[in-house]
């Protein structure tokens, strides 16, 4: 069974010419460890370690409930680097899932601005965004659905969790 390129995490990085390289790849299913060739060769795409810890970096800048509503709204990414659903419809749904006002929630955006997540508050930074050279229309008319989806099983979940 060929392993999914999408349950790849980084697992070491090191430097080749002074810029940092990703040295393996682990399977966050099965403890799998891949060098970098075996992990292209599977399908794994390339990770920017420069990028992986500014993203990491900018995410741990923030007080920890405008870090959750970031780490919420980079789940509803596109591979056309943008959101599956407009930022002020994210603002709601998170709004929603956690029993506040959307105006709000509105408020974290602009921490997620000075944190270097969103640029002018409406858009992903370069470190965030998912270039996926293979999404066309096709993919984007089906965005919306997926986010709704994804959000329907998120506020399952989340009721679930209630009554247990």
């Amino acid at each position: 069974m060929t392993p999914n390129p999408e349950n790849f995490a980084v697992l070491s990085v090191g430097t080749f010419r002074g810029q940092p390289k990703v040295i393996e790849y682990v399977c966050t299913r099965t403890g799998e460890i891949l060098s970098d060739a075996e992990a292209r060769g599977v399908g794994v795409r390339r990770i920017r370690p420069d990028a992986m810890i500014a993203r990491h970096r900018k995410l741990d800048s923030l007080r920890k409930e405008p870090q959750a509503f970031a780490r919420f709204l980079l789940r509803y990414r596109n591979g056309r680097c943008g959101f599956k659903v407009p930022l002020e419809q994210l603002a709601g749904f998170y709004a929603k899932l956690h029993g506040k006002e959307t105006k709000n929630v509105r408020r974290y955006l602009p921490a997620l601005t000075e944190a270097g997540i969103l640029v002018d508050g409406v858009a992903l930074h370069k470190d965030f965004m998912v270039n996926d050279p293979t999404a066309d229309r096709a993919v984007a008319t089906g965005d919306f659905e997926r986010a709704h989806c994804r959000f329907a099983v998120e506020l399952l979940k989340q009721r679930q969790g209630r009554k247990n």
